[in-house]
């Protein structure tokens, strides 16, 4: 929504905004006896009765009206793709899901012209807790980046 004031941005193994319908054509098809779980690697997990309540749905058509951000840095952190499962998703499905994660995080450097991956060498999904110097350099590199492109005078505005 303001884009005018957001300078850089770093993803921490964020969510693709095709992520689940992707994952929906490589996954078996569905069982009436299957969890939530695995329901929700097909539509998007439902959290709307829990403290992180998020609407998949809603939010990808907001990152897909919302666009490229230009030549803002952008660092996307991706969790190991060795890293083991965490217990919810049988592993005969992580093998599956897992190549199409690491595809799309890589298609998220498509957002910026300035845009840098870096993957996780022991993370998971919560890189900020497992590999949490990463994080804080991936900060640290795009605001250094946006205090040069300042500094040099290639700034139009004091809000970044």
């Amino acid at each position: 929504e303001y884009p005018h004031v957001v300078a850089p941005m770093v993803l921490a193994d964020s969510t693709h905004p095709d992520q689940y319908p992707e994952f929906a054509k490589v996954l078996p098809a569905p069982r009436p006896d299957e969890s939530a779980i695995l329901k929700g690697l097909r539509d998007g997990p439902d959290l709307s009765g829990t403290r992180e309540w998020v609407d998949f749905s809603a939010n990808a058509a907001l990152v897909r009206k919302a666009g490229p951000i230009g030549d803002k840095p952008l660092i996307v952190l991706t969790r190991s793709p060795n890293w083991p499962g965490d217990g919810f998703v049988p592993d005969e499905w992580e093998k599956l899901v897992e190549p199409v994660h690491q595809r799309l995080q890589a298609r998220l450097c498509t957002l910026s012209t300035r845009c840098r991956q870096v993957v996780a060498a022991h993370a998971g999904h919560n890189i900020q807790r497992d590999e949490p110097q990463l994080v804080m350099d991936a900060i640290v590199d795009v605001v250094r980046q946006v205090r040069s492109f300042n500094d040099s005078g290639g700034a139009t505005s004091d809000k970044n």
